[in-house]
């Protein structure tokens, strides 16, 4: 007996879940267990919905735990009240109805991504229980009036109230730690918020273009700042950085009013000088006054630019350091400024880095190696540019839409690739001035033509040309290890005479954009060769001596020597001479190969040479412990 009742307890729990969807009135539900049910589909016409806590069907009484994805996507419902039996309502679930109210209740703890998107509803009362607000929950709710958020809310994702025009005071509970990417951008009418006293997380884009926001006061516990993350808050007129943020995203407070900078007492991490936010060790240069400052002169020993540190602001003029190796994006877009005198330690200059400014006449210095994308875009004064012989690269947009430029010099003897484009505005040179004037070496114009310059120039050869080297000692990509006297020999095929004596050698450990790792106790020194057809290099110690340098086996090493050091008898100079050398674990990368076995991965190197902790995309050099490499392309 007991056999067959347990037969038939069997058959009626297979039967029973065997149906999976149900129908009641005009809701479709989702069986989830054997008392939980989620809310599938609703088809009804009724503009006013109260969602049951409970429903019976064959017998059997399911709660209505959850509102299912896209649930009621598209329809005309206009009134939802949500029981406290539903504790999630998940992706899409009333993404563009026309709805105008929902009523939550004690029990929801999740509203999902673009659950509310589009939506009608002008107030929200979001229950204590809500834990996360998911990623665009209320996308683009433009009515939106007012929220009242809860205690116990602890996340706001990325784009949750995106666009929420008429929302104009925002009050967020204590309990709140992260407020995601862009979670309330282009909420243009909000003048007043309070942060809550345990944030830690504003994402990048948070409150941007927030064009009422009168004042802003963090708590200290803030850590991370994002990019942008204040950006067009164009009535902010001060802004103190907490005394626990550790990250400052680049561009946070650009085109704002904030005359005033202050850091928080107690920071580990920031400080002001000269009214502006610096790195504690005065390597990074973050931000500066938007307002009230048109002359500034950057801290010796400063390294760094961040990107947007003086987007938008009034600067007019200022001084680099020699130490300074970068500049970031928008780091002095739509600025006033008319000159700038770009330091030879410079290696990069991030995109649209000085876009749209007053600039006349630009020289770029020979270290920098990339003209990103829209660096010097629309910049309407700008008359002429030189690029150095180190520019291998020019991207999109780099001077599109300077109209004026009407000579660009190039001192390579190898053109610069021009990066492929698809429509023509997105060209580096598109709408600068017709018929403009490419100055090139002498002997090197073929080149410049074959590479595609003489669609945008016409091109013009100068007086001299390039000195070329037959060849160097130690070649570029010899082995080297351990410790190595500081001594180098460039070969050529004529007769020179030395025009630096102490040329401004630099030593760069695993990249050449990186700073220099090293410096003579006295200087370089030049030695031309008996037929004067070499010369030599060699760094001069206290003594006079030859100094020593200890090359590790897993890094690449960059000897950059100075164009203009030496000339020919018709005058040509050396362009940038770059000596890449390879440490001796680097150097034993042999041929790709595709067995493993049981191998296991030591070591991973980038193409630069540089130790990477996991695979990065592009070329990654892989090394097994058994000794051999292989050579992955990562996508």
């Amino acid at each position: 007996m007991k056999k067959i009742v347990l037969s038939f307890t069997v058959l009626a729990f297979i039967t029973a879940n065997a149906q999976t969807n149900f129908k009641v009135g005009d809701i479709t539900y989702k069986v989830k267990n054997a008392t939980q049910v989620e809310i599938n589909k609703y088809e009804g016409k009724a503009t006013t919905v109260a969602i049951p806590a409970t429903v019976e069907h064959g017998g059997v009484s399911y709660d209505v735990k959850s509102i299912g994805a896209e649930a009621f996507k598209w329809t005309s419902v206009e009134n939802v009240t949500v029981p406290a039996s539903v504790d999630s309502i998940k992706e899409l679930a009333f993404y563009y109805t026309k709805l105008k109210s929902v009523t939550f209740a004690e029990g929801l703890k999740y509203i999902g991504n673009r659950a509310f998107g589009a939506c009608k509803i002008t107030t929200l009362d979001i229950p204590g229980s809500v834990e996360v607000i998911d990623d665009n929950a209320f996308f683009t709710a433009g009515e939106l009036l007012e929220i009242t958020f809860h205690e116990g809310l602890k996340k706001i994702g990325n784009a949750a109230f995106y666009h929420s025009p008429k929302l104009t005071k925002l009050v967020f509970p204590n309990s709140l730690e992260h407020i995601g990417r862009t979670a309330f951008h282009q909420c243009s009418a909000v003048e007043t918020i309070q942060f809550p006293a345990n944030l830690l997380y504003i994402g990048d884009g948070a409150f941007g273009r927030c064009k009422k926001l009168t004042a802003v006061s963090l708590p200290s516990t803030v850590t991370y700042i994002g990019d942008e993350a204040f950006m067009k808050c164009g009535l902010l007129t001060s802004f103190t950085i907490p005394k626990n943020t550790e990250t400052l995203g680049f561009s946070f407070i650009a085109m704002t009013s904030v005359q005033t900078l202050s850091v928080e007492p107690g920071s580990k991490h920031f400080h002001i000088v000269d009214g502006a936010v610096y790195d504690t060790k005065n390597k990074m240069l973050y931000v500066i006054p938007m307002k009230g400052t048109t002359t500034f002169k950057v801290k010796e020993g400063c390294i760094g630019i961040n990107g947007g540190a003086a987007w938008g602001s009034e600067l007019q003029s200022i001084t680099f350091p020699k130490s300074l190796i970068a500049i970031g994006k928008y780091a002095f877009e739509s600025t006033a400024l008319t000159n700038i005198d770009l330091p030879e330690s410079l290696t990069f200059i991030d995109e649209q880095a000085f876009a749209d400014t007053k600039l006349k006449n630009v020289i770029v210095p020979e270290n920098v190696i990339y003209m990103a994308d829209g660096v010097f875009a629309q910049c309407k004064d700008l008359v002429s540019a030189t690029l150095p012989s180190s520019i291998v690269a020019v991207y999109n947009h780099a001077f599109a839409y300077s109209s004026q430029l009407a000579t660009l010099t190039c001192l390579g003897s190898k053109a610069p690739t021009i990066k492929s484009y698809g429509d023509e505005y997105d060209s580096p040179f598109y709408k600068i001035k017709a018929k403009a004037v490419l100055n090139v070496p002498k002997g090197c114009s073929h080149d410049y033509k074959v590479h595609g310059w003489g669609a945008y120039f016409t091109i013009k050869e100068m007086a001299n040309g390039v000195l070329i080297p037959k060849n160097t000692d130690p070649a570029d990509g010899s082995t080297v290890s351990g410790r190595q006297p500081l001594k180098f020999t460039i070969n050529f095929d004529e007769p020179i005479t030395v025009v630096k004596a102490n040329p401004n050698v630099t030593l760069r450990r695993d990249n050449v954009l990186f700073a220099n790792s090293f410096t003579p106790d006295q200087s370089w020194v030049t030695v031309l060769s008996s037929d004067k057809k070499s010369l030599t290099l060699w760094a001069s110690d206290y003594d006079s001596f030859t100094q020593d340098y200890k090359f590790e086996d897993d890094h690449a090493y960059f000897i950059v020597i100075p164009a203009g050091v030496v000339k020919n008898a018709a005058g040509d100079l050396n362009e940038r001479i770059v000596i890449k050398l390879l440490g001796a674990t680097l150097a034993d990368v042999k041929a790709p190969t595709t067995k493993t076995g049981s191998k296991t991965v030591v070591a991973r190197y980038n193409i630069q040479g540089q130790k990477i902790n996991a695979p990065q995309p592009g070329i990654n050099i892989v090394k097994y412990s058994d000794g051999t490499t292989q050579k992955i392309l990562i996508k």
